[in-house]
């Protein structure tokens, strides 16, 4: 019966050392597979990295120029917007509706109220908020009088129309941001490919060390 025993222990014995022995050189044949694919990686990175880092800067570079630009034509333009100086007097107290914004805008009389526009019978005012209000002429009392009034709000028209020519000749604040939008996704594309790189690196490390651990846990058992 003991003698029985002693074979049954030593098939296990052998055969648990045999199953160490494949695991052992197996690990080892993957820790050699591993090293090679983080040599190569490594090589490749130290390549890619300088054409991603080359291309995340520049994109950098342009993402600056263009909101520059932006900036130096919105200042541009702001800087031209043509001035008025024609105003009038409300003669009456009165509320105006909007029906673009479904509001009620009150003024009380004697408020003196900037003129941007005029037909036969209405002029165009500004209120608070450079909301655009058309209201009766019998309401306005024209500062300048009603000739000189006339006069100066088409002067006025003629120079915005002139503004309105060269912001219709510059590219638009919404056009900026759509090119920095654009421009700023070419730059994540890279950013990204970069990090997925990084990481690879990383996780490869991380395994050959847990690999290393282990063989040289069976080396020393």
């Amino acid at each position: 019966m003991r003698k029985y025993i002693y074979y049954i222990f030593t098939i296990i014995c052998l055969y648990t050392g045999s199953l160490q022995a494949q695991n052992y050189r197996s690990n080892e044949k993957l820790l050699a597979e591993k090293e090679s694919k983080l040599n190569e990686l490594q090589e490749h990175f130290s390549i890619d990295s300088l054409t991603l880092n080359s291309m995340i800067y520049g994109l950098n570079r342009q993402i600056k120029t263009i909101e520059q630009e932006r900036d130096s034509v919105q200042d541009y333009l702001a800087s031209i917007v043509p001035s008025n100086h024609v105003f009038g007097t409300i003669k009456k107290d009165i509320s105006i509706n909007n029906r673009e914004e479904e509001k009620d805008y009150f003024f009380n009389q004697g408020d003196t109220v900037q003129l941007i526009n005029h037909s036969k019978h209405t002029y165009t005012l500004l209120a608070s908020n450079d909301q655009a209000l058309t209201i009766n002429t019998k309401y306005i009392k024209p500062l300048e009088g009603k000739k000189k009034t006339t006069s100066l709000i088409a002067q006025y028209q003629i120079r915005m129309e002139d503004y309105q020519k060269i912001i219709d000749e510059n590219p638009s604040a919404e056009w900026y941001e759509f090119d920095i939008k654009r421009v700023q996704k070419e730059r994540d594309n890279y950013q990204l490919e970069y990090d997925q790189l990084v990481k690879e690196i990383s996780i490869l490390k991380e395994e050959i060390n847990l690999l290393k651990t282990e063989i040289s846990k069976k080396t020393t058992s």
